[in-house]
């Protein structure tokens, strides 16, 4: 990183953290999903956490590592057979799937 640490948007370049929820639409018992996440409009970082995924029942998800960098990662979502979500009337008939997560990280001067 060449630029020098700055002030920006009201907050430093020092450690920030940040967050959002993804729905996942028509999720099925058993299936397997990639869901790839772009926070860039949040931030762009120049070394970043992992990202911190909410717990939920019956999913289990797992960070991709292809396709991570400081503004985007990518989840590998599966989905037990005993899962029977939620319908929020998102996509077709099946269940959607919220994930929630943060990520912590040091912001990109050159963004």
């Amino acid at each position: 990183m060449d630029a020098p640490l700055k002030w920006r948007e009201g907050r430093s370049q020092a450690l920030t953290e940040i967050g959002d929820t993804e729905i996942v639409e028509d999720v099925e018992a058993g299936g397997t999903y990639t869901v790839p996440i772009d926070h860039g409009d949040l931030a762009e970082f120049a070394i970043a956490e992992a990202p911190r995924i909410e717990e939920i029942a019956d999913v289990a998800i797992l960070l991709c590592c292809d396709g991570t960098d400081g503004g985007h990662f990518k989840l590998c979502v599966m989905i037990a057979d005993t899962f029977t979500g939620e319908y929020y009337g998102y996509g077709g008939p099946g269940p959607d799937l919220t994930i929630r997560w943060t990520r912590r990280g040091v912001l990109d001067g050159a963004a």
